[in-house]
């Protein structure tokens, strides 16, 4: 059984970018663990790696307009705290 490819493996995908060039765009601390965990999209991951994912992709790919956390994950938030200028 296959799974559907998550948005964010395909924005990497498509540019040409590892899992390392998105640990290495990021300001804050990602892991590879956690990138891989996202980009599988088996099981969620938190509301804080999801922010920083798509800090660290914005930064990354440079888009004209911002990628959103919402459409990356598309349960976000899960937790109850939630920052609102990453909505």
């Amino acid at each position: 059984m296959q799974t559907e490819q998550t948005m964010l493996d395909r924005l990497l995908t498509e540019a040409g970018f590892s899992n390392h060039d998105l640990v290495a765009a990021s300001a804050d601390q990602l892991s590879h663990k956690n990138v891989q965990k996202a980009r599988k999209g088996v099981r969620p991951v938190t509301d804080q790696v999801a922010r920083t994912i798509a800090r660290a992709l914005n930064a990354l790919l440079k888009p004209e307009e911002t990628i959103r956390v919402h459409a990356l994950f598309p349960g976000y938030p899960r937790g109850k705290s939630v920052d609102e200028s990453d909505g």
